[in-house]
């Protein structure tokens, strides 16, 4: 598939540009899927925020949906590193939360929706692919454009990573019009891919789209500084 940066293979190419954690007690219940309070001010960020020098981030805007109402879904995200290998997203000094941006534009306020180590968010990184059982998945309401949810993964820097896997979501041939359809990878605020993630289907496994993700472009190097030139001398009057 065409993509900005690198196109997303897997079971099935991905086209370009086009949660049931039981609550405890008496509480939110229906369909597998956690009502959530997307509170807190815009921009908000979880206690303890990391320096910036310290981490980097990775962000997978869930844009839309295969058709379902309000609810939006997957089944597993990983971060690979340079091996292939699927990095610890549920152990530090990895981490995964859920925001939302006021739209797409680069510019756009962000609340968090939920945060790292969210036991209905760890859903999505259990190593559960093949699941169709909606406790094991993560499915939370979508809001209503312009608005976006994004996952961000955040790992330490210099952490070498290839390609983020995304399994969408599997419950069943008519819940899976939750999954995540059109969506944008983005590394901070530069956008890496856009496409379309492809309906998982309840007959077979489903099998996972993988986005490439592009080693970031080398600072450049500063010129060296203009050395001032000589004082000039004024030879004396005789």
């Amino acid at each position: 598939g065409g993509a900005a940066g690198g196109g997303a293979a897997g079971g099935g190419v991905a086209r370009p540009d086009v949660q049931m954690v039981e609550e405890l007690g008496q509480g939110r219940r229906g369909g597998g899927c956690v009502s959530v309070d997307a509170g807190g001010e815009g921009g908000e960020k979880q206690e303890g925020e990391r320096e910036e020098r310290e981490v980097e981030e990775v962000s997978l805007l869930l844009i839309s949906n295969w058709g379902a109402p309000s609810l939006v879904g997957l089944t597993e995200l990983e971060l690979l590193d340079q091996g292939g290998n699927p990095l610890p997203l549920a152990a530090s000094p990895y981490g995964l939360r859920l925001e939302e941006y006021g739209s797409l534009s680069p510019d756009a306020p962000t609340k968090l929706v939920l945060p790292e180590a969210h036991p209905e968010l760890l859903r999505a990184c259990n190593g559960r692919h093949h699941a169709t059982d909606a406790r094991s998945m993560l499915c939370v309401p979508l809001p209503a454009p312009p608005a976006a949810l994004a996952c961000v993964v955040r790992f330490p820097r210099g952490q070498r990573i290839s390609a983020m896997r995304v399994w969408n979501y599997n419950k069943s041939a008519s819940d899976n019009a939750r999954g995540v359809r059109l969506v944008e990878l983005r590394r901070g605020r530069e956008r890496l891919w856009r496409g379309e993630l492809p309906r998982s289907s309840a007959d077979e496994l489903p099998a996972p789209t993988t986005i490439p993700i592009p080693a970031p472009a080398a600072a450049p190097i500063p010129a060296p500084a203009a050395m001032p030139p000589p004082p000039t001398t004024t030879p004396p009057i005789p």
